[in-house]
C-alpha cells in the first residue's frame, strides 16, 4: 500500500463531496466482487500435472493469491481514501 495517499480536498471549486463518495463508492462495490471472483476461481492441482513445470501447481497457486492480494491492496487505497473523503464532513 502506498504509505501517503493523496486524498481530494473536499472545497466549493472542487467535485462534490457526494459525487466523490459516490464514485469511491462504486469503485469500493467493484474491487469486492473482483475479489470475490477472483477467490471462486479453481486453482487445482489436476489441472496443472500435465505441464512440463515441475510443481506447476505450487506457483499457480502462488501467482493466484498474488493477483488476490493486488486487487485487496487496491481496495484497501480506496477504503482509506473513501474514509478520508467522509472525515471530511465532519470538518466543514
Amino acid at each position: 500500500m502506498i504509505a501517503l495517499l493523496k486524498v481530494p480536498t473536499i472545497h466549493l471549486n472542487g467535485t462534490a463531496r457526494d459525487l466523490l463518495v459516490e464514485e469511491y463508492g462504486n469503485a469500493l462495490s467493484a474491487l469486492e466482487k473482483a475479489r470475490q471472483a477472483l477467490r471462486a476461481i479453481t486453482v487445482h492441482g489436476r489441472d496443472y500435472y500435465v505441464q512440463d513445470t515441475p510443481r506447476a501447481i505450487d506457483f499457480a497457486i502462488a501467482e493466484h493469491a498474488h493477483r488476490i492480494n493486488r486487487v485487496q491492496d487496491v481496495e484497501l487505497e480506496i477504503q482509506e481514501i473513501l474514509s478520508k473523503i467522509l472525515d471530511q464532513r465532519n470538518n466543514r
